[in-house]
């Protein structure tokens, strides 16, 4: 059995840190977050809704789902900003326009 000696003074190297996880239930406990809407940030981004964000930082050990706590607080501070290179909708609503929205186009175009 090989065994580092480790000078006189001279500190061993800390131990690798490894992420505390946490499941969904208690993610959301933390977070204040409903338990559907980080289930429902999981899926994929073609099939996730728009209002939903992204996932957390995470792991996935077979089917189960476990958040890396230690960064969940970086998470939550992203969760009211857009993302980069996206920027706010600024078309008008889909359909029938509204009546003031009619009006101020009649009154530009004079």
């Amino acid at each position: 059995m090989t065994q580092k000696m480790v000078p006189d003074g001279a500190q061993s190297p800390a131990p690798p840190r490894t992420a505390h996880l946490i499941r969904i239930p208690e993610a959301a406990r933390l977070t204040g977050l409903p338990q559907s809407l980080l289930r429902k940030s999981f899926m994929a981004e073609e099939k996730r809704p728009k209002n939903v964000p992204p996932p957390p930082p995470h792991k996935r050990i077979g089917r189960a789902v476990y958040i890396l706590s230690d960064r969940l607080a970086e998470w939550i501070e992203t969760l009211g900003q857009l993302p980069t290179g996206v920027s706010p909708r600024t078309e008008g609503r889909r359909g029938r326009p509204t009546v003031s929205d009619r009006i101020a186009r009649r009154q530009s175009t004079r």
